[in-house]
């Protein structure tokens, strides 16, 4: 099919410019200007397959997936229809209201609003000016609660100082995590070492 292509399955609705179909796998071929809209979620996509039997979009190149509560970019992205699950890898940005995160692949399960980002991660916090850095990051949206392990590091600046000077606070421990409700709490576990201009701490739990 060339031209202006549509199809469903189900709720999934999909579009592109060109589209080759396996008949007997049902498996769909995709190319140009791919998209994917399963209920509030939108995906799009250069180039890609669609997996009929396993309600399944794959997508290369450059890929776009939002929701309305988290907008995914990737090198490579893979949505599962049911369970509602995203898995994105190579250059990978989650972006919200209120961070960006950064790693090496991640897996977004959109029903319980969970994400598990692994090697590389990097996250910025917009409101308090914090950098979080290390290789495994779970969050739970719902429940306001993330969790930072292997060789999490927090650098926060503040340049609220009245000579305008930058002062840069550096928390290392072996686990990390943050509560997002009223408490605003970040705890650090295990091997704590604080660091700023005024102020250096060890200790096993602050």
């Amino acid at each position: 099919l060339i031209g202006n292509v549509h199809f469903s399955q189900e709720q999934v609705r999909v579009s592109c410019d060109r589209a080759i179909q396996f008949k007997t796998s049902g498996n769909v071929q995709l190319s140009g200007n791919v998209i994917v809209q399963d209920d509030s979620l939108t995906m799009k996509f250069p180039r890609g397959m669609y997996f009929r039997l396993e309600r399944r979009a794959v997508a290369y190149d450059s890929v776009q997936l939002d929701d309305g509560r988290l907008l995914l970019t990737a090198r490579f992205g893979e949505y599962l229809i049911e369970p509602k699950r995203a898995f994105f890898k190579t250059e990978v940005e989650a972006k919200d209201k209120d961070s960006k995160l950064n790693s090496d692949s991640l897996i977004y399960f959109r029903g319980q609003e969970r994400i598990i980002a692994m090697s590389r991660v990097t996250i910025m916090s917009y409101a308090d000016n914090i950098t979080m850095r290390g290789h495994h990051f779970e969050s739970w949206r719902k429940q306001q609660y993330s969790r930072m392990t292997e060789k999490p590091v927090l650098v926060q600046l503040d340049s609220s100082a009245a000579s305008g000077a930058v002062d840069t606070l550096v928390v290392r421990s072996i686990v990390m995590e943050a509560y997002r409700d009223s408490s605003r709490r970040l705890l650090a576990t295990d091997s704590v070492e604080i660091v700023r201009a005024d102020l250096a701490a060890t200790c096993g739990f602050a």
